[in-house]
């Protein structure tokens, strides 16, 4: 028998020690359901390729795995840089862009500081500033068109505490990209730093870095996650200023990247052309999918330049579960502003874009 502890049980009152700016506010959170097809987290659907899977596991096995990865992440910063057409010390490799932008947050914002952020989207951006002591400041997107609010956007600048706007290019979760002349303006007028997170942006035919050139108030953000199908192994990297990215990597947690996240992006960047290749079928499997849909009478699809599609229709969460009755897993977004009665469905395979249709032709005599 285990004799009584001479200690009496201590009641913690953990409201008392975290911090109120993290008690105020929900966390992220991703309810779990069964599914067959999966199309709600915007990933690659074909996955890694066989060929790139035993070309990774072929390198992991000749690597010491009881040593740390290279601290300074070298020959991965440099194969990002030369896919990037960036130069080596403009470039921030971490563990998946998320991991990036809490670093940025850390070292750039304090708090009472004033944060930008468009709404709707990433919800994460406001998460991690709000936890921080700042002040997030919204503009919503434009009715329907999603496009930026410039003229609001260019007052919020104006303000003397404004210190970072965030935009998303395309956007998740309406999936349209922002004009490069209404960014480029923001950021000419801004005395603060704007952050551009392009994690789709191998799915559009915009690209933010020839500004990256001409101003040092900008960031871009991106990831391996999407295109690159590595979204289980996080891997993210940002594009700034020299200058800046000294700083983000006193925030960036040492060896956040592991061995075979590193090696997997390598062997990815080796092989440019495979996915390449899927991502011209995704997209062209969203044109299908935009075509598809624009029949149909209980659902209005919006364009897209991302692997998603975002739908509106009259009854979003009867639909969200009529689609997983059929093993058909979507993303419910009628939480976010604007978006009450959409929903946002990734690109999947064809035929999981086949069985996705089929499922939405049921629904139009349900």
């Amino acid at each position: 028998m285990h004799s009584p502890s001479p200690f009496a049980m201590k009641n913690v009152n953990w409201n008392s020690l975290i911090k109120p700016e993290v008690l105020a506010i929900a966390g992220y959170h991703l309810a779990k359901h069964e599914y067959v097809v999966k199309l709600d987290q915007n990933e690659n659907p074909f996955g890694v390729p066989e060929p790139l899977r035993e070309e990774i596991l072929r390198r992991l096995r000749a690597r010491d795995w009881s040593r740390y990865p290279d601290f300074q992440m070298q020959r991965l910063t440099e194969r990002i840089a030369a896919y990037a057409g960036a130069l080596t010390e403009r470039v921030v490799v971490g563990n998946g862009s998320n991991s990036l932008i809490q670093a940025l947050f850390w070292v750039v914002l304090a708090p009472g500081d004033r944060m930008i952020v468009t709404e709707p989207t990433f919800s994460l951006y406001a998460q991690f500033a709000r936890m921080l002591g700042a002040e997030v400041r919204t503009c919503r997107l434009q009715p329907e068109t999603f496009a930026l609010p410039l003229e609001a956007l260019r007052r919020e600048i104006r303000e003397p505490r404004a210190k970072m706007l965030v935009l998303c290019s395309p956007n998740n979760p309406t999936g349209n990209q922002f004009s490069l002349t209404d960014i480029e303006t923001l950021i000419s007028e801004f005395d603060g730093l704007v952050v551009l997170d392009e994690a789709y942006r191998e799915f559009s035919e915009q690209d933010a870095l020839a500004l990256l050139e001409r101003y040092e108030n900008l960031l871009l953000l991106r990831t391996f996650s999407k295109a690159f199908a590595l979204a289980g192994l996080r891997i993210g990297y940002l594009l700034g200023a020299p200058a800046l990215c000294e700083q983000v990597k006193k925030a960036r947690v040492p060896y956040s990247v592991n061995l075979m996240a590193e090696t997997a992006a390598e062997v990815c960047l080796d092989h440019l052309d495979i996915l390449q290749q899927q991502i011209r079928d995704i997209i062209r499997l969203r044109q299908e999918l935009l075509e598809a849909l624009a029949p149909l009478k209980r659902v209005r699809a919006y364009p897209s330049d991302a692997n998603f599609v975002l739908i509106r229709t009259d009854e979003p969460r009867r639909l969200f579960q009529f689609l997983l009755e059929d093993g058909i897993l979507v993303r419910d977004v009628t939480g976010y502003p604007m978006l009450k009665q959409c929903l946002r469905i990734s690109v999947g395979t064809e035929s999981e874009n086949q069985r996705l249709l089929r499922r939405l032709q049921q629904w139009e005599t349900v």
